[in-house]
């Protein structure tokens, strides 16, 4: 087995390490589907077969972390993790690394011509920093250098799954996944894990409604919310974060591109279909749909409405939109966080693009 093969190997003994539970897991399914309680009790039997990871096992340069099963990578290092009884030494993609450090670069530089501070440690409420909002230019110059994640795409198609055709990544959560769509199937990933076997937690997945390029209006992405507390289920921290101080990003990766989204509402909402019931190629219905989220016309009465202070979107403003169970599991409604995307780093050779 070569190293990217090893690397996706590795990939996929986390993944199926999330889905372990110990005792009985509660879990909703999405779209009102009962499961029966004997598949709860299979999956946690059949989770003690599966082999964790140990959460801290790095070569002390790596500079990378792994905790509760996530791996954060650093440009260009070695990573080492335990697998069983066998130490696996995984390189990194030397010309993926270059492109990622390139466009960090260059959104460093950015930001020091713009005098935007580039600590994100320093510059966790940017408002309270500058003294003022950021705008969103600033904003991804400030948090582009974060976008650090290396992923074998090859590897993952070839070894893990071929609908696998983004990453998806929410800092301040175990949001951390490959993303899905299957070719004619919608519903297929509600229920079904990357290795294509029936069962739970199912997928991170957007469906066929969507492109898988990111560029239409609304991007809807669906996760199911577990009591293990994994998949979408940290979406909630959401419920009680105070978006109108905060910036929260999260960055979607795919072979070409890497785009960073700026969190501007998280709120309940009644279980429309988001992309088949609105007319997104209607510039005025679009921007009506936006201001539905910003006012909370349809909102869930009494439920979270939780709001970007200052926030501007227009028609030409693309979002993504992930969509997973409220709290209570009312299967009227859906827990959705939306993003708006604040700027793209671009993967492709410069020569190839022109």
């Amino acid at each position: 087995m070569d190293m990217r093969h090893r690397k996706t190997a590795v990939l996929f003994i986390l993944f199926s390490a999330i889905a372990a539970a110990g005792g009985a897991i509660i879990l909703h399914e999405q779209r009102g589907q009962e499961v029966a309680a004997a598949q709860y009790e299979e999956l946690a039997e059949n989770a003690d077969n599966i082999t964790n990871i140990s959460g801290e096992e790095f070569s002390a340069e790596a500079g990378s972390v792994v905790t509760d099963g996530i791996v954060t990578e650093a440009f260009g290092q070695k990573l080492v993790m335990e697998e069983s009884a066998e130490v696996q030494t995984v390189e990194f993609d030397a010309a993926l690394a270059t492109a990622l450090e390139a466009a960090a670069n260059e959104a460093y530089a950015g930001a020091a011509d713009a005098n935007v501070p580039v600590s994100a440690d320093a510059a966790v409420n940017n408002d309270a920093v500058t003294g003022a909002a950021l705008s969103d230019a600033e904003l991804f110059a400030l948090y582009a250098p974060q976008a650090n994640k290396v992923i074998d795409w090859n590897g993952l198609n070839l070894t893990v799954n071929p609908d696998i055709y983004a990453w998806i990544t929410v800092p301040g959560t175990n949001i951390d996944y490959p993303m899905v769509q299957h070719p004619y199937d919608n519903a297929f990933y509600l229920n079904h894990n990357l290795d294509g076997s029936a069962g739970y937690p199912g997928c991170i997945y957007t469906e066929n409604y969507n492109s898988k390029t990111f560029t239409d209006p609304n991007t809807v992405i669906y996760g199911h919310n577990l009591k293990n507390g994994t998949m979408f289920s940290k979406l909630h921290v959401f419920t009680t974060a105070d978006l109108t101080n905060e910036n929260h990003v999260f960055y979607i990766y795919t072979p070409t591109k890497i785009c960073v989204y700026l969190v501007f509402a998280a709120y309940e909402f009644p279980a429309y279909h988001l992309v088949l019931n609105y007319d997104y190629s209607n510039i005025y219905a679009y921007e009506q749909y936006q201001q539905d989220i910003l006012t909370g016309y349809g909102i869930r009465p009494g439920g979270t409405h939780n709001v970007r202070q200052g926030v501007t979107l227009t028609g030409t403003d693309r979002i993504v939109t992930l969509s997973t169970c409220t709290k209570d599991h009312n299967k009227a409604y859906r827990y959705l966080v939306a993003g708006k995307l604040i700027g793209e780093i671009s993967l492709v050779p410069e020569e190839m693009t022109q």
